[in-house]
């Protein structure tokens, strides 16, 4: 337990210097090993990078990743938006729900939170203020709706978390799917019984045709077909994550070219952004790798499953001692440090448990969600700060509605797991 421990006490001196992530889990992984063991560091080090950077399914990664940056560059955004709207103005709360919608549907084209909260961010937050729609909850819809990007395929989250723990992209995201949808949906029914409550905070919109609405649903329809092409791919087993991957690289490029936003300058950008991103990604699974062989070496992790287990507690109270433990972590760190950083040490014991991965992975991933919008590290927090010049905790207040809705999908997911699992379990799989 004592090298896990200085290992770990290593890592936080680092990451509190300001070493990059991937830089601070390599060096603490490798002096830990250093000072506590005689095993060929340099040799097992160098081998742990060829073989985690070896592996099929992160091709999938830097595809996913420009996927969204492609939808992003291509300004489909704003199609998105608009064409949600006349479909959700006849619902208490109005076109605040086109906030909830229009971010569901970019985070399954995106993966990624800041980039859903910040593509329907810059195009409904002055749209609604123009309207007259409380500001709050302009924000807060925006803070809460644009986590989704984590939990709803294909997520860069599920990816990384997938890659650590040996486990199926193609189960994780199905198992994603269901607890995402219920969770917007989750979002939209807080929306309604405030609306019903205080109909002031949503003016009377204008109202839509039907004609309107046609055209509503030709910016939104083929999103949904590149979604459906994607996720039903995967669930049909007709192509594994990676191939999933370049059918939405090049459906985001088809989409471009239908809304005709389409131009080799925004081609370029994205494709850059896309390989900035994924080297970053890259480097730190890397360094968490290293950093886990060093925790299995030293025996740390099978040391605190044990710990653990010798309290003789219930799974439920261990589940909740986790929960608390990642809530704490959300406040001091962002969420894709807190995975690298505590799956090597944790996933042993949710092993030992028998907890179904692909169930505990969608309870890590909303955990994550909360990390983005909890002070004073949380991602989303400053992304909408820098877009609307609202103080961060002015930010905080409008987002703690959809802080206690998250937990209480964490709540639902530990009575009825099969929100998780019952999707991958049909899936048909393919190697």
């Amino acid at each position: 337990m004592i090298p896990g421990l200085t290992g770990l006490l290593i890592l936080f001196l680092f990451l509190g210097t300001g070493l990059w992530v991937g830089s601070a889990l390599a060096f603490a992984g490798l002096l830990s090993m250093e000072i506590f063991s005689r095993f060929p560091v340099g040799k097992i080090m160098a081998m742990q990078v060829y073989c985690w950077n070896d592996q099929f399914p992160l091709v999938s990664l830097p595809l996913f990743i420009l996927m969204g940056t492609l939808i992003f560059s291509f300004k489909l955004n704003e199609g998105l938006y608009r064409g949600v709207s006349p479909w959700v103005s006849g619902i208490p709360g109005r076109l605040l729900h086109s906030n909830i919608v229009g971010c569901t549907l970019f985070a399954a084209i995106s993966g990624s939170s800041t980039a859903t909260l910040a593509a329907v961010g810059t195009v409904s937050i002055p749209e609604l203020t123009k309207l007259g729609y409380d500001r709050r909850l302009i924000l807060g819809t925006i803070a809460g709706a644009g986590t989704l990007g984590l939990l709803i395929p294909p997520s860069i989250v599920m990816i990384v978390y997938c890659v650590l723990i040996n486990e199926s992209i193609g189960q994780m995201y199905l198992g994603g799917f269901i607890p995402g949808v219920l969770l917007a949906g989750l979002f939209m029914l807080y929306i309604i019984a405030v609306a019903l409550l205080r109909p002031e905070i949503a003016p009377a919109a204008q109202k839509y045709t039907w004609r309107e609405r046609g055209v509503g649903l030709i910016r939104i329809g083929p999103t949904i077909l590149l979604i459906i092409a994607v996720l039903g791919g995967l669930y049909m087993g007709w192509s594994t994550a990676s191939e999933a991957a370049a059918v939405g690289c090049g459906g985001g490029i088809i989409l471009g070219i239908f809304h005709r936003t389409f131009s080799w300058k925004a081609f370029s950008d994205a494709v850059s952004e896309a390989i900035l991103i994924s080297g970053m990604m890259l480097f730190i699974i890397t360094g968490a790798a290293f950093y886990g062989t060093s925790v299995a070496y030293l025996g740390f992790s099978n040391a605190v499953m044990d710990w653990i287990l010798s309290l003789g507690l219930s799974k439920w109270t261990i589940f909740v001692f986790l929960v608390v433990i990642y809530l704490i972590l959300g406040c001091l760190m962002d969420g894709g440090s807190m995975l690298v950083l505590t799956i090597p040490i944790i996933y042993p014991t949710v092993q030992a448990l028998q907890w179904d991965p692909i169930w505990f992975g969608v309870v890590l991933v909303i955990l994550i969600e909360i990390a983005q919008i909890t002070p004073p590290i949380g991602l989303n927090l400053y992304v909408l700060s820098g877009i609307t010049n609202e103080p961060i905790g002015s930010i905080v207040i409008y987002s703690l509605p959809f802080f206690f809705i998250m937990m209480l999908m964490i709540v639902i997911l530990a009575l009825f797991p099969e929100l998780a699992t019952w999707l991958p379990s049909t899936m048909i799989t393919r190697v």
